[in-house]
């Protein structure tokens, strides 16, 4: 609470000293008028931002984890296809947006896309490392008990991973929640002035 109190207090001291015109960084008296008065309109888009965030926090994390089961499973596989995934993450999420919107029109797809993509290469990378990480006496005994390869995954593999996952999904989703809603914004600019284009 006094680190909160003490952090709009520097926020405000800083707007007001240096004169930071407000459409940079706003006072945190603008912001709360702004939000009182534009309540309605911001709760009314609450909901589909929200559905769009959930659905696509599902999609890529669910992904990642099918995808990080094939890879340690296959190795083939692996070494062919995740230098792929680090490429795919190197490119910014601003560059992929526009095409996507022009691939999968304006609506829910490409903004559950890109929350996908947002949070798939941490699910990934950790849910491999997890996978990975049990130790060679474990192993050994599970190959002495005639274990099957399913049983070794669901009894050794998948509980080793489980600290590796929630770090993954703590990671992505403090990620997630800044980069989704800037790229939507992204999305919403280039849809109206493509609309406005298209009348004019």
């Amino acid at each position: 609470m006094a680190g909160g109190a003490a952090l709009l207090f520097v926020w405000w001291a800083l707007v007001a000293i240096f004169h930071v015109r407000p459409f940079i960084a706003p006072s945190p008296e603008v912001v709360a008028i702004t939000f009182y008065q534009k309540f309605g309109m911001l709760m009314a888009n609450l909901g589909p931002t929200a559905l769009e965030a959930l659905c696509g926090f599902l999609l890529g994390n669910t992904a990642a984890i099918a995808i990080a089961t094939v890879f340690v499973h296959r190795k083939s596989i692996e070494q062919a296809f995740f230098p792929i995934a680090v490429l795919v993450h190197s490119i910014p999420v601003v560059a992929t947006a526009p095409i996507l919107v022009l691939l999968l029109g304006n609506g829910l797809a490409p903004k559950v896309s890109i929350a996908a993509i947002i949070c798939f290469f941490p699910t990934l990378v950790n849910m491999v490392r997890g996978l990975e990480s049990v130790g060679a006496q474990p192993m050994e005994l599970m190959h002495v008990l005639s274990a099957t390869q399913w049983e070794v995954f669901f009894k050794l593999r998948v509980p080793t991973s489980l600290p590796f996952l929630f770090a993954a999904l703590r990671i992505a989703g403090s990620f997630f929640s800044v980069a989704f809603f800037q790229v939507v914004r992204l999305i919403e600019r280039l849809v109206v002035r493509w609309d406005v284009g298209a009348v004019g």
